[in-house]
């Protein structure tokens, strides 16, 4: 006799012995999640990732695995939820070093 055969015939569970759940289950608990997070993350809305992350972490609200927020998760909550991305702005330099003002000396080939 086969050995899963004989264990199944035991009446010894075979599948799923980790607890992974199934692609549809994992991906309608995320969009649960996230709907449950929605009106925060609408408040939220004007502020980058990064500070939307540090904003959710001092108001007590954990992850769906009860972690930390990143800018990571915050992006990917709002893309299932399709709120719109916020960009940081960037810093502009006025003023550089003086090397940036300089064109660079060409370099003559050796014959």
């Amino acid at each position: 006799m086969r050995p899963l055969l004989s264990l199944a015939q035991a009446g010894v569970r075979l599948d799923n012995p980790k607890g992974y759940r199934p692609a549809a289950a994992a991906a309608a608990e995320a969009q649960a999640f996230a709907e449950r997070l929605r009106s925060v993350l609408t408040e939220l809305a004007g502020l980058s990732a990064n500070a939307a992350a540090k904003e959710l972490d001092r108001r007590g609200y954990a992850t769906a695995r009860g972690g930390v927020w990143t800018a990571t998760k915050v992006i990917a909550v709002r893309d299932r939820l399709s709120l719109p991305r916020v960009r940081a702005a960037r810093a502009v330099m006025l003023s550089g070093p003086s090397w940036l003002a300089r064109p660079l000396a060409r370099r003559t080939p050796v014959t």
